[in-house]
């Protein structure tokens, strides 16, 4: 296992899905108690679907982003000169 790499395991899939799940349920109830103060039925309920589900994706690629990319860092590349310059 690459040492920049964090582990990836059941409890991170698990942890994923459930932001997912709590990011639309939240969003979900939030709108559906606006759309309860408004009467606005069922605008505030399908913004506030939309929200958590912008929310559960956003949050779960920032967690999910760390197993796709390469942490760790070799030297830089050298540069090339042109032996025309001076």
């Amino acid at each position: 296992m690459d040492r920049g790499r964090p582990e990836f395991s059941l409890y991170t899939l698990v942890s994923i899905g459930a932001i997912n799940v709590g990011s639309v349920l939240t969003g979900l109830v939030v709108g559906w108690l606006i759309d309860g103060q408004t009467g606005a039925f069922p605008v505030g309920t399908l913004l506030g679907l939309l929200i958590g589900i912008v929310l559960g994706l956003t949050t779960s690629w920032l967690r999910i982003r760390d197993y796709f990319t390469n942490t760790r860092r070799t030297e830089d590349p050298p540069t090339h000169r042109d032996p025309t310059d001076t």
